[in-house]
């Protein structure tokens, strides 16, 4: 629900405002990697956040979370409550 950066915006898919949500961001660049964390500082789950990272990637390893990749989106699964999600997107 809004940008993150310049490059990398997260949509979240719920039914509670965006405003109820405390969504910590990290990233680092690598030279052929990025790899981002999110870790869900609420109550509640977040459902299938979207990371639209701003290039294309064609590779994706996933840590606590299970991921699709499409082009620049990367789709996760359920981040629970006071839970986490971190990937590595590979360039080619």
């Amino acid at each position: 629900v809004g940008s993150m950066d310049d490059e990398h915006t997260i949509t979240l898919n719920s039914s509670l405002p965006a405003d109820t949500y405390t969504l910590k961001y990290e990233d680092k660049n690598g030279e052929n990697s990025l790899s981002v964390g999110l870790w869900n500082l609420f109550a509640d789950s977040i459902f299938e956040p979207v990371v639209q990272l701003g290039e294309e990637f064609e590779q994706i390893e996933c840590c606590n979370c299970t991921a699709s990749l499409k082009g620049d989106m990367v789709t996760l699964s359920e981040i629970p409550p006071f839970g986490f999600a971190l990937f590595t997107v590979k360039r080619r």
